[in-house]
């Protein structure tokens, strides 16, 4: 049996290429679902262990927009996607 995140990966990588070939071949745009963003690696002090110290990960982004997509992408790439609702 094929696992979730296997076929959520088959169906994003379908989705981009038709995604792509028509942007690029029926409205001349770009589909590249690349965003601009800084990534920096900062150290922080635990906060329950004052005397521990971390690496986290701090990064800005140019928009709120900016930010969903990604945050939407990096779902996908750990195996998540929207699910309908149950209601």
């Amino acid at each position: 049996m094929t696992s979730r995140r296997v076929r959520y990966a088959d169906a994003y990588s379908y989705f981009y290429a038709d995604m792509f070939n028509i942007a690029a071949n029926v409205f001349g745009e770009d589909f590249s679902q690349s965003f601009t963003v800084e990534l920096n690696f900062v150290p922080m002090m635990h906060q329950a262990n004052k005397d521990e110290v971390f690496i986290a990960e701090k990064t800005t982004f140019d928009s709120l927009v900016t930010f969903l997509r990604t945050e939407f992408y990096r779902g996908l790439a750990a195996g998540n996607a929207p699910r309908p609702c149950g209601i």
